[in-house]
């Protein structure tokens, strides 16, 4: 199909689709998106790919999540990607899903990418690995909460196939950085209407400080950077296990080992409120909700 020229966030999605494909090839890969990624990519996505350095290890720490905590590893059934981008998951063949019972899928994200996607997706005909697979159109820009029957808690909510009743993985990867303070907080709010006892949520984020360094990805600016997400999580949206939830810093929590094609989570190194507070640190935030 012809190239189509998308909005910059979701066009930093076809950037992290490139970065995905490129890091499929490898043989020392620590996953496998081919040819997926390469597809929802396309030329532009592979000539301007996001940066290795966060793709790679963010993508390899929720795929881990996953085997751990879904299907045959843990129990839930069901998958949320908030903010879903051109994310292949539903198709993959290397987490486990063949043996991990009925694993259902849900992409939300803006009806603009969500099209594109489908369009993809209809040429190309890829062979899914789960049992569903439901997308949302919803828009995480302020004021997106504005009607109400657009709402994408609202619409999962109506889905036939999803069930409040059940553990929920939610993945926001990438997500946050893009977003200022009220519509993260009308997230939060909303996410704690959709999520049941045992669910299990994860996202990248940026610490307050980092937004003066005022970055913006393809013509798209960060605008949300917070210090204290746990607390945020665990009033707006009820994910409440402190024991089991963290905030990592990534630079020096998270590596990846290309020998052993895995990645390594020192948990030591943690970033509480007042290790985060005038610094400029990428985080990964891990909730749990009892």
């Amino acid at each position: 199909m012809s190239e189509r020229y998308l909005n910059p966030h979701a066009f930093t999605a076809q950037m992290c689709a490139g970065s995905r494909a490129i890091e499929s090839r490898r043989r020392d890969s620590l996953f496998d998106e081919s040819p997926t990624a390469e597809l929802f990519a396309g030329a532009r996505g592979m000539a301007q790919p996001m940066g290795d350095w966060i793709m790679v290890p963010r993508m390899r720490f929720a795929d881990d999540l996953i085997r751990r905590y879904v299907g045959a590893g843990g129990g839930i059934e069901q998958l949320v990607l908030l903010g879903a981008g051109f994310d292949s998951r539903a198709w993959r063949n290397d987490l486990g899903y063949r043996d991990g019972g009925d694993i259902r899928v849900f992409e939300i994200d803006s009806a603009e990418l969500i099209d594109f996607k489908e369009t993809i997706i209809a040429e190309n005909r890829p062979l899914m690995t789960v049992a569903s697979r439901d997308v949302i159109r919803g828009s995480f820009g302020s004021g997106y909460d504005d009607d109400a029957s657009q709402n994408w808690a609202t619409q999962l909510l109506q889905n036939k196939n999803f069930s409040k009743e059940k553990s929920t993985l939610f993945l926001l990867e990438g997500l946050m950085m893009y977003l200022d303070e009220a519509v993260t907080m009308q997230i939060m709010k909303d996410v704690k209407r959709v999520s049941g006892s045992g669910s299990i949520l994860f996202h990248d984020a940026i610490t307050s400080d980092y937004l003066r360094a005022r970055i913006s990805v393809a013509g798209a600016p960060f605008l949300g950077g917070n210090d204290n997400y746990l607390g945020l999580w665990s009033t707006l949206a009820g994910f409440d296990d402190a024991k089991r939830s963290v905030v990592l810093d990534f630079s020096r929590a998270i590596h990846v080992d290309r020998a052993r094609r895995k990645l390594v989570v020192d948990d030591k190194f943690r970033a509480d409120p007042e290790y985060c507070r005038r610094k400029h640190l990428v985080l990964f935030v891990l909730c749990f909700k009892k």
